[in-house]
């Protein structure tokens, strides 16, 4: 029987949280590559499509193709636990408004205080895809969705003591919603350059649809959900580029371009502003065996 062992390092991986959605990040899009900390630009020709097309070209003894089925993967930072503080306080603020007193007053200001630090985003993504490696020329196709969403408080000098209390404080949604459709193509090249004699190139030429969506909710009667409805939608063509160099028996380097062009994504006039897919960049070292692989990713932007 044999055991594979798969171990990854991941170094400056972009992060996945922020004040808002923000740019697309580097998902897990397979078990493979979750079971190996994100890593997978350098191995892994099944999810060659999205982790990196160059590696269509190098074909796989006894497979034909890969089709991997619809795959998930969400990641959430709700440090305060968001939609409980926000319960807590309303049930507080309705209590304060039944039946004002100090003691009520003091316990919803503080809800309120703590609810003005608390932030919460969530990330989603779910891929189909599928490979066709070949030393001549390497095929894929696939379907890319992924989702950032974030909640966040904007207070403006509440007062509790006033009657009716005025909470000046409203509930900022924001979210992006994406869906990539794009195939891959591969080649080997060969040049008269000794150190780069022989490599592969992959891209992966797609059209990408966007939803944006913002609202601005008062604290008293607001929830946590952000809802897509009403979104300002938008599409783009873009490009993504990999390269992959065998560096000697064992070892393997990579780089992958995703997102050639960056795109603009507004926000809905009622919270405005933007946010941006931007163009990233991420390399990886892979050392690779029968029965084992040891890959060191790093994102450069």
């Amino acid at each position: 029987m044999q055991i594979a062992l798969r171990f990854a390092v991941v170094v400056l991986v972009a992060s996945l949280f922020g004040n808002r959605a923000s740019a697309s990040s580097f998902f897990s899009i397979d078990a493979r590559s979750a079971a190996m900390g994100g890593a997978g630009v350098a191995s892994g020709v099944k999810a060659a499509p999205l982790s990196n097309p160059a590696l269509l070209a190098y074909g796989v003894e006894f497979v034909d193709w890969y089709l991997t089925v619809p795959t998930y993967s969400a990641v959430r930072s709700d440090p305060d636990k968001f939609s409980n503080l926000l319960d807590d306080f309303q049930k507080s603020a309705l209590a304060l408004e039944s039946s004002p007193d100090n003691s009520r007053e003091q316990n919803t200001a503080a809800l309120l205080d703590k609810l003005a630090k608390a932030k919460r985003v969530e990330n989603t993504a779910m891929s189909v895809f599928a490979s066709i490696p070949s030393n001549v020329i390497g095929a894929g196709a696939y379907l890319n969705f992924y989702q950032f969403a974030s909640v966040r408080v904007v207070a403006t000098d509440p007062d509790i003591k006033a009657n009716p209390p005025a909470y000046n404080t409203v509930i900022e949604k924001r979210g992006v919603s994406v869906a990539e459709h794009g195939i891959s193509l591969a080649q080997v090249f060969t040049t008269d350059f000794r150190a780069f004699d022989t490599f592969a190139l992959g891209i992966n030429p797609k059209i990408v649809l966007f939803q944006a969506t913002g609202t601005s909710e008062a604290v008293r009667n607001a929830d946590a959900a952000v809802s897509f409805g009403g979104a300002r939608n938008g599409s783009a063509f873009n490009l993504d580029v990999g390269l992959f160099k065998e560096l000697g028996r064992f070892y393997s380097g990579a780089l992958l371009v995703r997102n050639l062009v960056p795109v603009k994504v507004k926000y809905p006039d009622a919270v405005g502003g933007y946010d941006t897919l931007n163009t990233q960049v991420r390399g990886g070292i892979v050392y690779e065996r029968r029965t084992r692989t040891i890959e060191v990713d790093l994102d450069f932007v």
